[in-house]
């Protein structure tokens, strides 16, 4: 609520200080995704700020809490938070694999937030081909 009223520094803080309670030496699966998530927040109120390289670090971050071909949301949503990052700076090239990954991912998740994520993914990939000008 607090990065939807604008209130970074305090967005921030507090995704900080939920870090800091999950991360502990060994983490279990469900850490691991809750750091991801936190990550993916984080991203958010970066790009926001329009911190565009900040937002970037944070998802790789969060990309860094998933196992290498785990399927989860919290894979599928940094992809895709990723995609449109790239998209927003115009580069279309980059957008489209984070895009295509995010996608991959959402769509083996056989839940109404995996479908979710689809038609999401779905919709980025419309704005990454109108840029190459392929929607006719």
């Amino acid at each position: 609520m607090l990065a939807l009223a604008g209130r970074y520094d305090e967005a921030l803080a507090h995704y900080s200080s939920a870090r800091n309670l999950v991360e502990v030496e060994r983490l279990s699966a469900d850490q691991k995704v809750h750091l991801a998530e936190l990550s993916h927040k984080t991203a958010h109120v970066h790009k926001m700020r329009g911190q565009y390289d900040v937002a970037f670090e944070w998802l790789k971050r969060g990309l860094s809490y998933v196992d290498k071909g785990e399927i989860t949301i919290a894979a599928a949503q940094i992809y895709l938070h990723g995609a449109v990052l790239h998209l927003r700076q115009g580069n279309s090239d980059e957008a489209l694999p984070w895009c295509q990954r995010g996608l991959d991912i959402a769509a083996k998740i056989k839940t109404r937030e995996g479908r979710q994520n689809v038609g999401r993914a779905y919709f980025i990939l419309g704005n990454i081909l109108s840029q190459y000008g392929e929607l006719s």
